[in-house]
């Protein structure tokens, strides 16, 4: 079948005679469809000819209107000059909270021909709001004061900035169609170079393109070649809506026939329903390397998705070109220029010290983590010094001690305001390019090359505004990266082709596979900003929300219309609302209804591809097994009968709960990826507790000590003074005088000033004696099958004794219950022992049997308890009192199991089921839970 491209080409040759052809203008929508025409004009004659002007419609403006569109940096500093000259006050960083909606809403004003603009202003004052709305008065309130204000200082802004732009010959995008639009008349009379006209595969047209091409059909030189299907041109679909009006008006000239493929051809169109949104790519991937014959076009209708499509192409496959815009935001070169940034602004405490905060996002950036090795062990050193440390706050001197002067000064000086930071900014630049261009990927050097663009014309502009902040700055890089594009054109002869829907514009292809196929994406929902009001727009004809739509639908049928296969794919979420991304596009709603109806030669269906769980978003990764190699065995030996190893409550509970966080943890000794921690984590608020109660215990009370009533209120007062003592040797680098931080100072004192009054009640009139406090105790049991006996551990946090009687005590900072130190009911004492949620249990067993394995190191005949205090709830205390033959019973049958399984080469170490264990996981990533 042939191709629209090469149906208007043939058209466009048979009109002319060859030696003419030179003197043609063809239009078309894209730079994109350009490079197609061309081909296609050669393939038609065998004998070389002079080829016609073929533009886009964009560089057609430019070219006829002699003007040179300015880019977004240059605008906004030319508005922002204009403004200035209004108003002497205005601050750029609130200039930049509305000048990119301005220039989007003078862009449209001017498209679309608005005949008086100043009345459109007028339009928006509150003298013509107070006439429209029968109202005597509008609000006092200053925010509608503005409102309105505003638009008188806007009215004038649009003519002088437009006068501004003309004395450089310089344009927005719409002031340049307009600029053409009103003098086209002039253009044609004075001597039109080119002899006739063909205005190729539009369709969504703005005033000024209509008023350029209702001219040329009055001077009777022009063409207008249509890419319409009778499905929707001769019927009521949203798809025709607006072509099917500019037939009826008839402004365009004659109207060539529509096609009649959408009814009548065989097609295969095959719908997939993705689980997740980032399956898309892969499951597309896998469909485009299942074409082998004709051309393919990926469509990708969200630029986000895009570097997941390429890295879901199977490796080696080459035969493919990207062939879009993306925008300069995905960047890696974008992020760190934001990191950089906010270093800068909202990293800085005084002129030479910065948070961790932001020092800690700059460091892990990819690039500064793609550096060569003596680079990144210097910043990854820092890091960990800042970790280690739990620093918050660190001064130039000391980055420079940490990481030396190159880096210091490239990454951590002091940008005192805008200019400086540009000269920063290409200081950095200039280093990156030398040491990490020649690793980076394709799309990230055209990145890296487009920002060298963007700085070099920061360079030049910047002087001219030495009042500039760093936060305006910020704003406005961050505007630019938002808006600038960068083009990627590489062979459009490749077998697959990857652009967005908007570049398929006069493209056909035999495949076609779109991803993103959902509703607030085709059709978008991204309604662009404007200050004009749904009334406005109505009211001075500029288009509204609602035309998109068609405009999408459109472009989809059009590209339907000479494909074979068709592979559409979408996104579900069950927690999507309706309307949302989470629900396929109504259009794809709409095919079976109508399209798939209405053609019995389309064979359609439905799909619901399932993948590899590793391959899923936020579920379980697929099961991870690790097999007990001989190797792994000798390790669990090590930990098991190692005297400087051994199992510990904790351990073994880690263990019972998920064998592969123990074998990460324990085993292969694994590291969690340590972070500085702003505020104080539960983990750290509980050592800081424990520690504290340590120190009063040695310092304040003294080991070995008969302690009574009086004892405790005195530690009481103490309290205070020792969690301070604790915190500046361990803690120092948080802050404690705001914020949360100050809260758990609060708590963490008035919790230990209420764990010694209950303790002064409790011994009104008897006294205990202070024996240990964090006592570590160690102990060996005979194994079942090995002459070597299994180690065991455990630090008890406190050994009081009292009338020859013993206590145990541990402290905790969590929820107690009594239940956790009961045996359920019809479960054994060694079942309960080896349940993975009775942990207190466990460890309380574990400390009575340590104990009494090294009682002769202490006083006392009486029967040995251990007890908990909870500080959740110092109300209530558990206590164990089991006898000892019972308890050795217990541990050491319950160590033995657990000592066979771990050497058991036939039991492997697998992941929990249980998913809340996973949640605080260090090694979650790994599975990816």
């Amino acid at each position: 079948m042939k191709s629209f491209l090469s149906e208007a080409a043939t058209t466009i040759f048979s009109n002319h005679k060859a030696q003419s052809m030179k003197d043609l203008c063809i239009v078309l929508p894209s730079r994109r469809a350009v490079g197609f025409m061309k081909k296609e004009l050669a393939n038609c004659s065998a004998v070389p000819f002079l080829s016609p002007k073929v533009f886009s419609i964009d560089d057609f403006v430019k070219e006829l209107s002699g003007l040179k569109v300015a880019d977004s940096l240059t605008l906004l500093f030319e508005l922002y000059d204009v403004f200035q000259k209004i108003d002497e006050n205005i601050v750029f960083d609130e200039f930049m909270a509305w000048a990119p909606t301005v220039l989007s809403d003078f862009d449209l004003i001017d498209q679309y021909l608005v005949p008086n603009p100043q009345q459109l202003f007028a339009y928006m004052t509150e003298v013509e709001a107070l006439k429209r709305w029968n109202l005597t008065e509008l609000s006092t309130k200053t925010s509608a004061k503005s409102y309105f204000n505003r638009f008188e200082t806007i009215g004038r802004a649009y003519e002088e900035f437009k006068k501004q732009l003309l004395s450089k010959d310089m344009a927005y995008r719409g002031m340049a169609y307009r600029s053409l639009a009103e003098e086209f008349s002039n253009f044609l009379e004075e001597g039109d170079e080119f002899q006739y006209y063909y205005f190729v595969g539009l369709n969504a047209l703005s005033k000024s393109e209509q008023s350029i091409i209702s001219q040329l059909v009055e001077a009777k030189k022009v063409t207008c070649i249509w890419d319409t299907d009778e499905f929707f041109m001769n019927s009521d679909h949203q798809a025709g809506n607006i072509p099917r009006k500019y037939r009826k008006e008839g402004k365009f000239g004659s109207w060539n026939a529509p096609q009649n493929l959408l009814l009548t051809e065989k097609k295969t169109i095959n719908i997939y329903e993705s689980p997740y949104e980032s399956l898309q790519a892969k499951i597309g991937a896998q469909l485009v390397h299942k074409y082998k014959e004709g051309r393919t076009v990926f469509v990708v209708p969200d630029e986000n998705q895009v570097q997941g499509v390429l890295f879901s192409l199977e490796k080696g496959f080459e035969d493919y070109n990207i062939s879009m815009g993306i925008g300069m935001k995905q960047s890696k070169i974008a992020s760190l220029v934001n990191d950089l940034l906010d270093l800068q602004v909202n990293g800085k405490l005084s002129n030479d010290t910065f948070s961790y905060i932001q020092i800690g996002k700059l460091i892990k950036n990819p690039l500064l983590q793609s550096l060569p090795e003596k680079f990144f062990n210097a910043f990854q050193s820092f890091s960990e010094f800042l970790v280690s440390k739990n620093i918050l706050s660190i001064n130039q001197f000391q980055i420079e001690k940490n990481i030396g002067k190159v880096l210091s000064d490239l990454f951590f000086s002091n940008w005192t305001n805008a200019k400086e930071a540009v000269v920063g900014l290409d200081n950095i630049f200039e280093f990156l390019t030398t040491e990490i261009e020649a690793t980076l990927d394709l799309i990230e050097k055209e990145f890296f090359f487009s920002f060298q663009t963007v700085l070099n014309k920061l360079k030049t502009d910047i002087n001219q505004y030495k009042d500039l902040e760093l936060s305006g700055l910020k704003i406005l890089v961050q505007e630019l990266f938002k808006v600038e594009k960068v083009a990627f054109e590489g062979d459009p002869n490749s077998n697959v082709q990857i652009m967005s829907l908007l570049e398929t514009r006069c493209l056909d292809f035999d495949n076609v596979v779109i991803i993103s196929f959902n509703e607030g994406v085709i059709p978008s929902s991204n309604k662009a900003a404007s200050l004009l009001p749904f009334e406005v727009c109505l009211e001075f004809g500029i288009p509204i929300y609602h035309d998109q739509d068609a405009i999408m639908a459109y472009h989809f049928y059009r590209l339907l219309m000479r494909a074979k296969n068709v592979d559409i794919i979408y996104s579900v979420s069950k927690n999507g609302s309706l309307g949302s991304k989470s629900e396929p596009s109504r259009i794809a709603n709409q095919l079976k209804y109508d399209l798939f109806a209405k053609n019995e030669l389309i064979g359609w269906s439905s799909h619901h591809p399932s993948f590899e769980a590793k391959e899923k978003e936020n579920v379980i990764s697929e099961n991870i097994t690790i097999t007990k190699t001989p190797e792994i065995i000798d390790k669990i030996k090590v930990e098991l009968f190692n005297e400087k190893r051994g199992l510990s409550p904790s351990s073994i509970t880690q263990y019972l709960r998920c064998s592969l966080q123990f074998y990460f943890s324990k085993i292969q000794r694994l590291q969690s990826e340590q972070e500085i921690e702003e505020s104080f984590g539960y983990n750290v608020f509980g050592n800081w507790i424990h520690e504290t109660l340590e120190k009063i215990s040695k310092e304040e009370l003294g080991l070995g000590l008969s302690l009574n009533s009086d004892d405790f209120l005195k530690a009481k007062k103490k309290a205070k003074h020792y969690l301070q003592l604790v915190f500046d040797e361990k803690y120092k680098g948080y802050e404690i005088e705001k914020g949360w931080n100050h809260i758990f100072w609060k708590m963490a004192i008035s919790l230990i000033e209420q764990y010694y009054d209950l303790r002064s009640k409790e011994l009104a009139e008897g006294e205990v004696i202070n024996i240990a406090s964090e006592q570590k105790l160690t102990a060996s049991i005979n194994s079942e099958n090995s002459i070597e006996k299994i180690r065991i551990k455990g630090l008890i946090d406190a050994i009081e004794g009292a009338n020859g009687d013993i206590n145990l005590i541990d402290y905790k900072t969590g929820k107690v219950s009594s239940g956790d130190l009961s045996i359920p009911k019809g479960k054994t004492a060694l079942e309960t022992f080896l349940s993975a949620p009775k942990d207190k249990y466990r460890q309380l067993l574990i400390y009575l049997y340590l104990f009494d394995r090294n009682k002769d190191k202490y006083d006392g005949s009486g029967r040995v308890g251990a007890r908990i205090y909870s500080f959740r709830d110092l109300s209530t205390q558990v206590e164990l009192f089991t006898p000892i033959n019972d308890v050795e019973e217990i541990v050491e049958e319950g160590l033995n199991i657990i000592a066979q399984e771990l050497i058991n080469p036939q039991i492997d170490f697998i992941q929990t089921e249980d998913l809340t264990i996973c949640s605080n996981c260090d090694f979650k990533n790994i599975c990816n839970r």
